[in-house]
């Protein structure tokens, strides 16, 4: 069984009866470079910030709800109500040991999601970098926004940055999918 309409496949069934829905909203985006001093003495950066730094690049947008980069940084916006998976992976570079953590979520139109709260300055590498990563299950409503919403505290200034892919340990993403 494979169900389309006149334009689109929607449900598609394999030999083996394993299934795939290529209209399934699902997203992925990373951070291909660095970004530099945009946090650190408390100031609020949204990861995808075009202002402030460099959009994420898309490795994937199943179905085009995905917007890596604007002034409010990348943005996924739900196209339908129902429980959406988030995940982001963010390392912090230039850490000090003086840094603490003020804030860092996933944040729904409705509801910041958390990161454990830490103090990135007391386990962070001996490159001062420090990785969080998280995943949440969200309720979100059709047309409901979610943003990745960075803040570090106790720098001099804004000094720590949001390290880029690189193919080993170290990278940030943004990614989700629809789960019912």
């Amino acid at each position: 069984m494979t169900t389309v309409n006149s334009i689109n496949t929607y449900i598609v069934p394999t030999a083996a009866n394993e299934v795939t829905m290529p209209s399934q909203p699902c997203f992925l985006g990373i951070l291909a470079v660095a970004v530099n001093t945009i946090t650190g003495n408390g100031t609020v950066y949204l990861l995808g910030d075009t202002d402030l730094g460099a959009a994420l690049t898309e490795k994937f947008d199943q179905n085009a709800d995905f917007n890596p980069g604007t002034s409010a940084g990348a943005i996924f916006t739900a196209p339908v109500s129902g429980r959406y998976f988030l995940t982001s992976n963010v390392t912090f570079k230039a850490v000090t040991a003086a840094m603490t953590l003020n804030n860092c979520a996933i944040h729904t139109s409705n509801i910041y999601h958390l990161y454990p709260l830490c103090n990135p300055g007391s386990f962070r590498d001996t490159s001062n970098y420090t990785t969080l990563s998280t995943a949440v299950v969200a309720d979100m409503d059709a047309a409901d926004t979610a943003v990745i919403e960075l803040q570090i505290s106790n720098g001099v200034g804004d000094t720590a940055g949001v390290h880029g892919w690189n193919n080993s340990v170290d990278n940030t993403s943004f990614g989700g999918s629809l789960l019912c």
